[in-house]
């Protein structure tokens, strides 16, 4: 792992920059990290391809618009993709309509609207539950066992709209549905988890740049089971936002090509 002072020591390497958002442009609780906006437009400046990826279970149209709205513009970045919109295309694969159990906030409804989902009150009538950020922030999963539970009798596929186990807020790691996929699955239940780590993002966001190699993509995040993991898992160089999530509990396994302090 090599330290660096900035991108510009190795802006030249790469053509394509797949960027997280929380904890690289933006903090919950906080708002537009400083130097993000002096690292975006570093790089268009230098004329790269920036593609936004992030573990939000919305969609990135919807991702776009907050981050607008925020003081991130559309003109800094060419692309937004979530874990939201990958969703979005698992139940758009569906051939036949689905009873589907929320467990998210209301909002989440609108990620699957216009596909033949049904949203039920109770597991015992789903055919599937789906896993977004919850409707109450948490420091553990307890107040959400209850329901966790229920879906496990009931025997429903778990469907993880946001692999992110937790989000930082104002120092404390707040509980994200990555968390309950991995109780989920202790428990002997079915999961499938969409976004990073895991491979579909990543296809996803190489279809919008496909004549570059993947030795020309770099990844940058500050979650080393995520963003980094999901760097090696596709093949492709990081960078690791030292501030993040991770930082306290380093996983000696995980190594990103680089490391530093702001994405600047």
């Amino acid at each position: 792992m090599k330290v660096l002072h900035g991108i510009s020591d190795i802006l030249a390497n790469y053509d394509a920059y797949f960027t997280d958002v929380w904890g690289v442009l933006y903090h919950e609780g906080v708002g537009v990290i400083p130097t993000a906006s002096q690292g975006l437009r570093l790089l268009k400046e230098a004329g790269k391809t920036v593609i936004l990826m992030s573990n939000a279970s919305r969609s990135g149209d919807s991702l776009a618009t907050f981050l607008n709205q925020e003081g991130i513009p559309h003109t800094l970045y060419q692309h937004v993709i979530t874990s939201g919109d990958c969703t979005r295309a698992y139940f758009g694969s569906f051939k036949k309509p689905v009873a589907c159990y929320l467990m998210g906030r209301p909002s989440n409804r609108d990620l699957l609207h216009g596909l033949s989902v049904t949203f039920v009150e109770e597991p015992e009538q789903a055919d599937v539950f789906v896993a977004c950020v919850p409707h109450m922030d948490s420091l553990s999963i307890d107040p959400f066992l209850a329901t966790l539970n229920r879906c496990l009798v009931a025997g429903l596929p778990m469907v993880c709209a946001n692999p992110d186990e937790y989000v930082l807020i104002e120092d404390q790691k707040i509980v994200r549905p990555g968390l309950f996929a991995q109780y989920y699955a202790e428990k002997g239940g079915s999961v499938t988890l969409l976004g990073k780590p895991h491979p579909p993002i990543y296809e996803y966001a190489h279809s919008f740049v496909p004549d570059i190699p993947k030795k020309r993509l770099l990844a940058i995040g500050d979650g080393l089971k995520t963003d980094i993991l999901g760097a090696k898992n596709f093949g492709i160089d990081s960078m690791w936002i030292r501030s993040g999530v991770d930082l306290k509990t380093t996983g000696a396994s995980i190594v990103p090509t680089y490391a530093i302090d702001a994405f600047q």
